[in-house]
């Protein structure tokens, strides 16, 4: 489970992606107002060395390495 904090309303994606950054799961793909969410990633899901991925739009707002 991860928690994404999100300053203001918007489009967002939250994804896992391989170190080559393609696509791996999407995790989340929608609209987001200001908060705190919980998001459950499966754990077939989970490849350690990807990437877990929040974007706004097409900007990538953080994307820290999975163990």
């Amino acid at each position: 489970m991860v928690y994404v904090d999100i300053d203001e309303t918007g489009y967002y994606t939250l994804e896992t992606v391989n170190v080559a950054g393609m696509p791996l799961a999407r995790l989340f793909d929608g609209t987001w107002k200001p908060g705190e969410y919980m998001v459950q990633i499966p754990a077939d899901k989970l490849n350690a060395g990807g990437y877990l991925v929040l974007r706004k739009g097409n900007e990538i707002l953080n994307w820290p390495l999975l163990k």
